[in-house]
């Protein structure tokens, strides 16, 4: 039995964490896979491989059902020779078509889709998105992964991300993986027109805390929920003097942390921020009650439900 609020917390964070099984199975399937694309046609066009998302950031909730494997690729064998004497990328439709038989031809049966920005293979356990990227030319820590949609190359820093999660973590004493999973659960827990992305809110983590301290899961929940408030147009309680460069209001936007100019507002209504802000808000004003009950058993009775399974 927990002895206090933070360690009921904390024991949730750590059950809402991935189980062994479910990790185990997600290694082998994805080291399956980047072993079949290493082979054919489509091997010679792979240069490196490597994960991302929140299973490569180890902020994943359980159960574990999604992998995202990045597949750096070597453009020049879907260009033209004018597109390589230009130095123009390939169509994206073209690249992620190409990845889609490669997929298929190596997992006969199985459901395989192009999507928008990678292809989608889907297995009993688990979905693996297969992202082809190619090196950026300007900064070595970014690729361009294509967006058939709009048919052109993003710039992502997937690997930026990873890196800004281990080095807040660690400064912060392993405290900054847990909370972003209760953050996660919290905002997964929440209605459909409230809930944002989980990478948003993972992101709304990442520049709030990238140089802010906190010494308890409680208390950085309350700062990440009381500057959520605040940035919603709320009365807070912390005195905030900087919104670390994201906006509720219009122009709405959340930069991405590894500074590609991509903006994760971008096609978030204002209703839904508002609606998301409120939400911090309630919560953060529970957590207060919660501080003042008689006990940590009483205490969690307030926020058990908050942070759900």
């Amino acid at each position: 039995m927990p002895t206090s609020l933070d360690a009921y917390l904390a024991d949730r964070a750590k059950k809402l964490a991935p189980s062994s099984a479910q990790l185990d199975a997600a290694s082998r399937s994805q080291r399956f896979l980047r072993e079949l694309l290493d082979t054919g046609q489509i091997g010679k066009r792979i240069v490196d491989s490597y994960l991302i998302g929140s299973y490569a950031r180890h902020t994943a909730l359980q159960p574990l059902d999604d992998v995202d494997i990045v597949f750096v690729i070597d453009p020049a064998a879907w260009q033209n020779m004018l597109g390589k004497w230009l130095g123009i990328l390939p169509p994206p439709e073209r690249v992620l078509e190409s990845f889609a038989r490669a997929i298929r031809s190596r997992y006969e049966g199985s459901t395989v889709r192009v999507q928008t920005r990678s292809v989608g293979l889907r297995m009993h356990h688990l979905n693996i998105d297969a992202v082809p990227a190619i090196k950026h030319a300007e900064n070595a820590n970014w690729i361009h992964v294509p967006d058939r949609k709009a048919e052109k190359w993003l710039s992502s820093g997937p690997r930026v991300h990873s890196g800004e999660a281990t080095s807040i973590n660690k400064r912060l004493g392993g405290r900054f993986v847990p909370l972003v999973r209760l953050l996660k659960a919290w905002n997964e827990g929440q209605p459909s027109t409230v809930r944002l992305k989980g990478f948003a809110v993972e992101t709304l983590a990442t520049r709030l805390f990238g140089k802010l301290d906190y010494p308890t899961l409680l208390g950085g929940l309350v700062l990440f929920f009381d500057f959520v408030a605040w940035c919603g147009g709320h009365k807070a309680t912390e005195n905030w003097s900087t919104t670390h460069g994201l906006s509720f209001s219009w122009p709405r936007k959340l930069p991405d942390t590894a500074s590609t100019g991509q903006n994760l507002f971008a096609n978030v209504d204002a209703d839904r921020l508002a609606r998301f802000a409120e939400a911090a808000r309630v919560i953060r004003d529970v957590i207060d009650k919660a501080q003042r009950a008689r006990s940590a058993e009483t205490a969690w009775e307030y926020l058990d439900n908050r942070f759900p399974l």
